[in-house]
């Protein structure tokens, strides 16, 4: 799902009201089946292809194929890190399990799901190896994304008005924050305000590693009353002008903010796919929350792992786009 919807609250708000309820119906805390759909849902943002890494790449003019390549790893990291989290939940609780599917039922599924799973293969793969750019790109998956809904006949010819104007308006909603946002930055910007923001986290600290945690410490602020976009967009003068103090490398700078901002999309009072997900889970964001903390722990020991050994994000990048 992260994937194909490269939205985190479009992956809580498609997975969250077929899989919370189940969970719950299944006995499972409410809390918890709230924190794991919340939280898994962030890899939307993470697991490329991702919007946020789009607009961060073109806003910082980042290669926007290096970044989807750096969040490759930290992603598959997240993931697994989630998942022992998870297994260990369920056996500490008895959550019920259930018989695996045979080996010919998953190789059915799995073939009729190949054309949809193409997708992101489609956009990462063109933009990687420089076939397409990210627009072009973004053009190509809605054409391809047309043509496999009416293949699995899911769009009706008739729907297609319908459909293009509630996609003109829910793109309009955005672009106005963005619009907003990018006012914002011009006026940080023209303030001299990332130049104030650098003097005084330098006098805290000169140290590259240090500049750098103080950056993981301010976006983990952010993140908690901005969505992601609007943060890039605002904030991008002040952590450009601590990433060239620290000589920090720009992918590795990138898929660093991404990943933190991405923590801000499960803590109040923005968190919102916390908020989604409490909504269908029907529980307090307080009890949500205190469920979230732990699966977060997680998320932030990645990104300062990834903070001290840059290396284990970049090597893709840095391998398979060396001349980019």
């Amino acid at each position: 799902m992260a994937g194909l919807s490269k939205s985190a609250a479009a992956d809580t708000a498609a997975i969250g009201p077929v899989l919370i309820p189940a969970m719950k119906k299944e006995k499972y805390d409410a809390g918890f089946s709230v924190a794991v759909t919340a939280c898994s849902s962030t890899l939307g943002v993470i697991i490329p292809p991702s919007i946020m890494m789009v607009v961060y790449g073109a806003m910082a003019q980042v290669s926007i194929g290096k970044l989807f390549l750096a969040g490759i790893v930290p992603g598959v990291l997240i993931a697994l890190a989630q998942m022992c989290y998870t297994y260990y939940i369920a056996r500490k609780y008895d959550y019920p399990s259930y018989p695996r599917a045979t080996a010919k039922k998953a190789t059915v599924s799995f073939g009729k799901a190949i054309p949809t799973l193409l997708l992101p293969v489609i956009i990462i793969g063109g933009i990687t190896t420089g076939i397409f750019t990210a627009t072009e790109a973004a053009a190509i998956a809605v054409f391809y994304a047309l043509v496999l809904m009416f293949i699995y006949r899911t769009l009706r010819i008739k729907d297609l008005p319908k459909l293009l104007k509630d996609t003109v308006v829910q793109y309009s909603l955005p672009m106005f924050a963005v619009a907003c946002a990018g006012i914002m930055g011009w006026l940080i910007g023209y303030l001299h305000a990332p130049e104030l923001v650098a003097d005084f986290i330098t006098s805290i600290t000169e140290s590259s590693k240090g500049i750098f945690l103080l950056i993981v410490l301010f976006l983990l602020v952010i993140g908690t009353f901005l969505s992601p976009l609007e943060a890039i967009i605002i904030f991008l003068p002040i952590l450009t002008k601590l990433g060239d103090i620290a000589g920090l490398d720009p992918v590795h700078l990138g898929i660093i903010t991404c990943l933190t901002l991405a923590c801000g999309m499960v803590t109040p009072p923005y968190g919102i796919c916390l908020l989604i997900a409490t909504q269908i889970g029907k529980i307090s964001t307080a009890r949500a929350f205190v469920s979230v903390l732990p699966i977060l722990f997680i998320t932030i020991g990645i990104i300062v792992i990834g903070v001290f050994f840059p290396e284990l994000f970049l090597f893709l990048p840095n391998t398979l786009m060396a001349d980019a």
